[in-house]
């Protein structure tokens, strides 16, 4: 007859192993959700700002239908103060044209913009630039012409650029602002003259 006493136990529960091993599985589960969560927040936020440029740029067209104006507006000619280059507070901001009441012009631009309902407005102010100078070679002049701004956005450049431009880099409607900017720049047009009523 054997003897049972002496014969190993199967003791009940997991090794040390088998739970390093289902720690390890769980971090790399983890960690590749967070990647593509993160990555998928990045994209979103890349298309509202193509979504806001395009918004603002349709409103202000209808805007300067609607006044008769046939050429894009300076920022000298909508009254906005100190719009001398290159002072940070140069460039009007989208706020400021619907809130300024001293231009009777500019109310009805909130016909056509809620400013609310832009979400890439959180990511950094709005500008509309336009000194009344034109805009050379688009490939490298990043600050003539008429041009749409987002400052702090500069992280989402290539997926805008894909979006609106294909991904043509600086040459198309959207390029990056100054190297010393954190902004990305939309173009409405080479100087003022280039208004087109859509």
């Amino acid at each position: 007859m054997l003897n049972n006493r002496h014969a190993p136990r199967r003791q009940k529960g997991f090794t040390i192993v088998e739970i390093v091993v289902v720690i390890v599985v769980i971090g790399v589960i983890g960690v590749v959700v967070n990647m593509a969560n993160s990555q998928a927040i990045h994209r979103a936020k890349a298309t509202d700002v193509a979504k806001a440029f395009q918004t603002v740029e349709g409103a202000l067209t209808n805007w300067h239908i609607k006044q008769a104006w046939s050429t894009w507006k300076t920022e000298n000619e909508l009254g906005f103060p100190n719009a001398t280059y290159p002072s940070a507070t140069a460039n009007v901001q989208i706020d400021w044209l619907l809130g300024n009441t001293g231009i009777p012009e500019n109310n009805g631009l909130r016909e056509y913009l809620n400013i609310n309902d832009l979400p890439a407005r959180s990511l950094g102010q709005i500008r509309y630039d336009n000194d009344g100078d034109v805009l050379g070679d688009p490939c490298t002049d990043v600050s003539n012409g008429v041009n749409l701004q987002i400052s702090n956005t500069k992280q989402f450049f290539t997926e805008v650029d894909n979006i609106i431009d294909k991904g043509d880099g600086q040459c198309g409607k959207v390029a990056l602002c100054d190297t010393s900017f954190t902004c990305i720049l939309y173009r409405l047009g080479t100087q003022s003259t280039d208004f087109k009523a859509n």
